[in-house]
C-alpha cells in the first residue's frame, strides 16, 4: 500500500456511510446480501405496472465486499477501510486502495452509500431533510431496521428478485 496512485488520493480521507433505506440480511456464510428498491425509470413504471415483477432487488455480496459494507459506517476513512483490508486480505486484495476505492464507487453508483467528507454535517443535513418530508419527529422514526425481514410487510417472497452476480 506504499504507492497510491494519484488518482486515488482525493478519496482517502473521505467516510462511506451506508444507506440506511438499504436492508440488509446474511447467507449461510455470514455474507452481506443487500436489499432495496428498484428505482424505475418512466418506462419501467409503466410496464411494471402492466406484466408486474419484483420491486426489490437482493445483491449478495462476497466476503471481502461484505468486510468493506461492514465498515462503511461512517466511523472510518476510505485509507482507513483500504488499510484494513490490505492486512486482512493480503494478495487477495491488492492492490487495496484501488480494489476498495472502486468497490465503494460501485455501491454509490446504486445509491447503497454514501461518500461524504464531513460525517457530521451529513449527518444534520438528512435528520433535516427526513424532518421535512416527515413533518414532524426524528430522522429514524420511518427506517426499518436492518436486521429486520427481507421483504416489506404484505410482501410475497415472490416480489423479491435475486441478483445472483455479488458486487
Amino acid at each position: 500500500m506504499d504507492k497510491i496512485a494519484e488518482r486515488y488520493k482525493p478519496m482517502l480521507p473521505l467516510y462511506p456511510i451506508r444507506n440506511p433505506l438499504v436492508a440488509v440480511e446474511r447467507d449461510k456464510s455470514d455474507n452481506a446480501v443487500l436489499i432495496y428498491k428498484k428505482n424505475f425509470k418512466r418506462f419501467e413504471k409503466w410496464l411494471h405496472r402492466k406484466i408486474g415483477g419484483a420491486e426489490l432487488i437482493r445483491r449478495p455480496l462476497d466476503d471481502m465486499g461484505t468486510r468493506i459494507w461492514d465498515l462503511s459506517d461512517g466511523s472510518r476513512s476510505i485509507l482507513n477501510i483500504s488499510r484494513k483490508m490490505d492486512r486482512k486480505y493480503k494478495e487477495r486484495i491488492n492492490p487495496a486502495v484501488s480494489r476498495v476505492v472502486g468497490f465503494l464507487k460501485i455501491l454509490q453508483d446504486r445509491n447503497l452509500l454514501f461518500i461524504v467528507d464531513d460525517v457530521e454535517e451529513f449527518t444534520k443535513m438528512i435528520r433535516e431533510a427526513t424532518m421535512k418530508q416527515d413533518g414532524e419527529g426524528s430522522a429514524g422514526d420511518d427506517v426499518e431496521d436492518e436486521s429486520d425481514t427481507d421483504v416489506e410487510d404484505g410482501e410475497d417472497e415472490t416480489d423479491v428478485e435475486d441478483d445472483d452476480a455479488p458486487v
